[in-house]
């Protein structure tokens, strides 16, 4: 039996899936920084050997998202672990394994990805074709962005099939029909709550960027071209470690829903 609509907390969720992370910081270090070096290494040859001109144009960017989700991924399953089996995981999956759990999260996350990526964009491509009928720039600017909200709001229900990937990490069955039950009563809460744990966490990196980025103005550095050769592998490096810890906040976020609605079920 299942205890009806117990509503989740958004803020209180969002806020303590990046205070996990804040909190875990040595855990975070511990799981992420092999995945992290290892994805350092490969951008960084695939950039410096200038793959991008060896090969057809649209191969690089799949070559990046193949390695960039191969890598993240593992760590992704990591810490799904860590956060809803605790440390003692830490030791049996450094973040960098691939095994049967790991290709099978790799599965469901593209599943999952798929769903709610055609479901939004084909609401945005029917609204967007209306568009192409105009001629007023500002009529055209007004449909395109209630294609853009439309799509939005129509992917934040479908957001919580999400909530499939840590029974896919704790090796347990996987089921979409299961899933979509899980969150029946918090569809809204669970989209807003996984797609804003991240944006917040963005909102900090970009004022810290942004903060950087008035500091080297006022030393006289207005061109990425003038900062020092060394400068560039730690900005590449710090976006490689904005993209993980997001990753975290965002599958912490994840969890703890799973772990919220789950524990609503009785028998």
């Amino acid at each position: 039996m299942r205890i009806p609509h117990q509503k989740l907390a958004v803020w209180r969720t969002i806020f303590g899936s990046i205070g996990f992370v804040w909190q875990n910081w040595a855990a975070f270090w511990r799981i992420g920084i092999m995945p992290m070096a290892i994805y350092t290494l490969l951008m960084s040859f695939l950039i410096l050997t200038n793959v991008s001109a060896a090969i057809d144009e649209i191969w690089p960017g799949l070559l990046e998202l193949a390695i960039q989700s191969l890598i993240v991924l593992s760590f992704v399953v990591a810490w799904h672990r860590f956060v809803l089996l605790g440390e003692q995981e830490i030791e049996k999956h450094r973040g960098l394994t691939y095994g049967r759990r790991e290709w099978r999260f790799v599965l469901w996350s593209a599943l999952v990805g798929f769903i709610v990526s055609f479901t939004s964009g084909f609401v945005f491509g029917f609204i967007n074709r209306f568009a192409s009928r105009q001629e007023d720039p500002s009529v055209i600017v007004s449909i395109v962005a209630i294609a853009s909200l439309s799509a939005v709001l129509v992917a934040i229900p479908f957001i919580r099939i999400a909530l499939i990937l840590p029974s896919v990490a704790l090796d347990q069955p996987a089921s979409l029909k299961a899933t979509w039950r899980l969150a029946r009563g918090n569809a809204i809460r669970t989209g807003v709550i996984i797609s804003f744990a991240g944006l917040v966490v963005k909102f900090l990196f970009a004022a810290l960027g942004g903060g950087l980025g008035m500091a080297l103005v006022a030393a006289g550095i207005t061109n990425v071209d003038q900062l020092p050769a060394y400068t560039v592998p730690i900005i590449f490096a710090l976006s490689i470690f904005e993209l993980f810890i997001l990753t975290a906040v965002g599958a912490t976020a994840i969890c703890m829903v799973y772990r919220s609605l789950s524990d609503t079920q009785v028998s």
